[in-house]
């Protein structure tokens, strides 16, 4: 494969939630070790310099699900999810 290629790695349609339609804005992603699970970080705000506040979202290409963690607590406020090297989340703060 050419160097300089774009390759897709996830569509729109699996970024989109089931439940508002809306596909997610993605400030921030990271991929877990294996390649198949994406953590998205989304709806950010500022706290100090940085946009370190938001929502997290994962989505497991293996199962094909988009899941928002800490959906019952308030949007906009969970810091610093991260992958934990068995491709759990680990560090997720509010």
């Amino acid at each position: 494969m050419p160097e300089n290629t774009a390759t897709i790695l996830v569509s729109t349609q699996q970024l989109t939630s089931s439940e508002n339609k809306d596909t997610l804005e993605i400030s921030h992603f990271s991929i877990s070790k294996d390649g198949q699970k994406f953590l998205l970080f989304t709806n950010s705000k500022k706290v100090w310099r940085l946009h370190t506040k938001g929502n997290y979202w994962v989505l497991d290409k293996n199962k094909g699900t988009l899941q928002q963690l800490g959906k019952t607590l308030p949007t906009s406020s969970l810091m610093f999810a991260k992958f934990s090297p068995d491709g759990k989340i680990s560090s997720l703060r509010q």
